[in-house]
C-alpha cells in the first residue's frame, strides 16, 4: 500500500514502493500522497497544504526521468506540491521532496539508500540549509551547507530551546581552526575565544529570558563581508571570508517585544558560515552597528585584543543595570512629563557609557544605540528636548570617522523633520522644504555612506508627492549607480519600474500567504485592484472596510481585489486576516522581508502605505498611488 511505503514512523522514514508498470502497486491517489502523515522530518519546514475540499481536484503524475523515477503531486491549477522520487532504481523512495508556491523548499533524502532520512536539504525561498544526520536520528548532527542568515536564525533557536548542542553545531569546529592558515597569535586568540564560547553559551541560557521558546528571528543585520588573504597569495580560493559585527533581529513570546542579539563575527569554512563567540543579547529595538571586530579594526580602534564582558566590568555593569532600570520604568510612566525625564536619565547614562568604552569599536557601538533611542523617543513625541542631545551628539563626532558622523547626522534630520510636523502649527511645505535642503546637503556631505542612499530615495520620493517623476528617475538613478549592491538599489528599480508603468502589463507572480502560487497573468479579462498592506497601517485596514463594499458594489462587472501584505512577520498577517475574514475575503500575496526588502514590494519601489494600483481588463496598468476616496472613480473608468 502507498501509506506504506512513504509514511514516517518513530524511527524515521519507510520506502518501500513499486512505481507504475510494475506489477505490485498503481499510483498513489491525491489523497494519500497528501496525507499529513507524509511531512517533513524537520518541523520547521513551510510547504503547500490543500483545503480538505480541494484534494479532489489534485491529481498524482507517474514520472520516469534521467537517473531517477517516481510521482509528482500536483494541485488543482496544475503547480507541484509533492515529488517522491527513487535515485538509484532500486524500486524504494530515498527522496522526499515539498513545495511552496510551485518551487521546493524543502527535500529528506536517504542517501544510504535504507530507508531512512539521514540528510535535510532546505532549498527556493525557504534558504540553502544542508543538514548532515549521521545516526538517522531526525535531528541535524552538522551542517553541511548553511548561509550566514541561517546561521543567526538558528543561534536564535539554540538560545529559546537553551541547546547547547545546537549552538556548538554552529561554531568553528578545532578541525576547521586548523584549517584556517592564520597567524599562530592570531590563531591561538580565537581558539581561546572559542573555548570561552562553548562555557559561556549555558551561562547565557541560563541568565536570560528575552528570547523565550516561542522566539521568531527576524532580520540578519550586518555591513558586507570582507577577506582575511594570505600575505604571499592572491588566490582567492586561500581568503577568508568573515562578516564583522553581525546582529540578528528577533520576536520574543510577547507580541510586539522585539530584541536584538549581537553575534559578533561569523567566519565562512567551506559552504557554512560558523560562529566564533558567545552572543550578546541589546535591549533596544534597532539594529547595532560597530567599526571593528575580530578581524578588522576602524581608523583608530584599539587593537582587537579579547575584549572583557560586560559582566566582567564593575563600572559597565552598573551602568547597564541602571539602563534597564529606566526602560523598566519607561513601561510603567503615563505622563509626557515623566517620560522626558527619563530619556534624559537615559540619555546620560548612554554618555557614561561611551566615555567609560574601551575602544572606538564599543564607543561607536553606545553612539549609535544613543542616536537611535533618542531618534525613536522623538518620533514617539516623548523627548523633544533629546534634539538638542542629539545635536550634541553628532558634533561630537570626530571629521575623520566619517561613517559614524553619517549614522548619527541622518538620525538627526529624521528626528528634527519629526519633532517639527509636532507642533499644532506646522507649516508643512515649509518643513518638507527644510528637510529636503538638508537630506541634499547631507548627500553632497556623505556621498558614499550607507545613509547617503536612503537620503537619496527620500530625496526621490519627495519628488514624486511634488508630481516631478524626471527628478524622481533621477535620484533613483544615482542610488543605482551608486550603491548597485545595496537594499535601496532594488528598491530604486521598481520605483523607476513604476514610474514608467502606465499602460504596460505588471509581471506580477508570487505565493499566497497560505502558500498557493499566483500569477497576475490569470486575471486577464477582469478589472483588478492590488492593495499593498501592513497590519501596523491603520489607514490600509481602514481602506479595506471600504474595498468590501466595492467589491460587493462591482461584483457584476467581476473587480478581483489582490493584497500584498509587507508585515515584517507572516504570523501577523496571518491573526489579522483570520480575525477580519468577514471583511477581507480575496486573495493576500505574502515574501519575506517587509516594506524594506519584499520582493513583492521591491518590484514597483514601494516605500509608503497605502499604495493602491489598479489594472485594467487587459491586465495593463491603469493608474498607480491611487487613494481611497479616489478608487471607485478608478474602476468605473475601467468596467466602461
Amino acid at each position: 500500500m502507498f501509506k506504506s511505503c512513504f509514511e514516517r514512523t518513530a524511527a524515521s522514514l519507510i520506502g518501500l514502493c513499486f512505481f507504475a508498470g510494475s506489477s505490485v502497486a498503481a499510483d498513489p491517489s491525491a489523497k494519500d500522497a497528501l496525507s499529513d502523515a507524509i511531512s517533513p522530518v524537520q518541523k520547521d519546514v513551510d510547504y503547500a497544504r490543500v483545503k480538505a475540499d480541494e484534494i479532489a481536484d489534485c491529481r498524482v503524475q507517474s514520472t520516469k526521468e534521467s537517473g531517477w523515477a517516481g510521482w509528482y503531486v500536483l494541485g488543482p491549477s496544475g503547480e507541484k506540491l509533492r515529488r517522491f522520487a527513487d535515485t538509484n532504481n532500486d524500486k524504494q523512495i530515498d527522496l522526499w521532496c515539498y513545495y511552496l508556491g510551485g518551487v521546493e523548499v524543502y527535500r529528506d533524502i536517504d542517501s544510504d539508500f535504507n530507508g531512512k532520512a539521514d540528510q535535510y536539504r532546505w532549498l527556493g525561498t525557504a534558504g540553502s540549509r544542508w543538514g548532515i544526520d549521521k545516526d538517522e536520528d531526525g535531528t541535524v548532527d552538522s551542517w553541511k551547507s548553511i548561509s550566514a542568515e541561517e546561521t543567526t536564525q538558528e543561534l536564535i533557536r539554540a538560545i529559546a530551546t537553551k541547546d547547547a548542542q545546537r549552538f556548538n553545531r554552529l561554531m568553528l569546529s578545532s578541525a576547521e581552526l586548523d584549517q584556517i592558515d592564520l597567524p599562530s597569535e592570531m590563531s591561538g586568540r580565537l581558539e581561546r575565544k572559542l573555548g570561552d564560547a562553548k562555557s559561556g553559551f549555558q551561562t547565557l541560557v541560563n541568565k536570560q529570558t528575552s528570547i523565550g521558546s516561542g522566539a521568531k528571528w527576524q532580520h540578519f543585520i550586518a555591513s558586507q563581508p570582507g577577506a582575511v588573504t594570505q600575505v604571499v597569495s592572491n588566490d582567492s580560493d586561500q581568503d577568508l571570508l568573515v562578516y564583522e559585527n553581525v546582529v540578528a533581529m528577533y520576536e520574543g513570546d510577547t507580541a510586539g517585544k522585539a530584541g536584538q542579539l549581537l553575534v559578533g563575527t561569523l567566519v565562512r569554512v567551506g559552504n557554512a558560515w560558523r560562529v566564533i563567540d558567545v552572543p550578546q543579547l541589546l535591549d533596544n529595538n534597532e539594529g547595532v552597528a560597530q567599526n571593528g571586530g575580530f578581524f578588522f579594526s576602524a581608523p583608530g580602534a584599539a587593537p582587537n585584543m579579547p575584549a572583557e564582558s560586560v559582566a566582567g566590568n564593575e563600572s559597565m555593569q552598573k551602568l547597564v543595570a541602571q539602563m534597564e532600570s529606566i526602560e523598566e520604568k519607561l513601561r510603567s510612566a503615563s505622563s509626557a512629563a515623566a517620560k522626558s525625564a527619563l530619556y534624559d536619565d537615559q540619555a546620560k547614562v548612554l554618555e557614561a557609557l561611551i566615555s567609560s568604552a574601551r575602544d572606538a569599536n564599543e564607543s561607536g557601538m553606545w553612539i549609535r544605540q544613543m542616536a537611535e533611542t533618542i531618534s525613536a523617543a522623538i518620533h514617539g513625541g516623548e523627548y523633544e528636548n533629546g534634539l538638542v542631545r542629539l545635536d550634541r551628539l553628532r558634533r561630537s563626532i570626530p571629521a575623520a570617522n566619517k561613517e559614524l558622523a553619517a549614522f548619527v547626522t541622518f538620525e538627526y534630520i529624521n528626528a528634527d523633520y519629526g519633532l517639527k510636523l509636532q507642533k499644532p502649527d506646522a507649516d508643512f511645505a515649509k518643513i518638507q522644504e527644510e528637510k529636503i535642503k538638508a537630506l541634499t546637503d547631507f548627500v553632497a556631505e556623505y556621498p558614499t555612506s550607507d545613509e547617503s542612499a536612503k537620503a537619496m530615495m527620500d530625496l526621490a520620493l519627495s519628488k514624486e508627492f511634488e508630481n516631478e517623476d524626471k527628478a524622481a528617475v533621477a535620484w533613483y538613478g544615482k542610488v543605482i549607480a551608486n550603491f548597485a549592491s545595496s537594499p535601496e538599489a532594488a528598491k530604486a528599480q521598481g520605483a523607476i519600474r513604476r514610474l514608467d508603468a502606465i499602460g504596460n502589463t505588471l509581471p506580477l507572480k508570487g505565493t499566497t500567504i497560505d502558500g498557493r502560487a499566483f500569477d497576475l497573468s490569470r486575471y486577464r479579462g477582469r478589472p483588478v485592484v492590488i492593495h499593498y498592506w501592513a497590519t501596523w497601517c491603520e489607514t490600509c485596514k481602514q481602506d479595506m472596510k471600504l474595498f468590501r463594499k466595492l467589491q460587493a458594489q462591482y461584483a457584476k462587472e467581476n473587480v478581483e481585489f489582490i493584497g500584498i501584505n509587507v508585515d515584517t512577520v507572516k504570523s501577523s498577517a496571518q491573526d489579522y486576516l483570520r480575525e477580519n475574514a468577514s471583511v477581507v475575503n480575496w486573495p493576500q500575496l505574502f515574501d519575506e522581508g517587509g516594506l524594506e526588502s519584499s520582493p513583492l514590494a521591491n518590484i514597483l519601489g514601494v516605500q509608503t502605505l497605502p499604495t493602491t494600483i489598479v489594472i485594467d481588463k487587459q491586465g495593463k496598468i491603469a493608474k498607480t498611488n491611487v487613494i481611497a476616496t479616489e478608487l471607485e472613480d478608478e474602476i468605473k473608468s475601467i468596467v466602461r
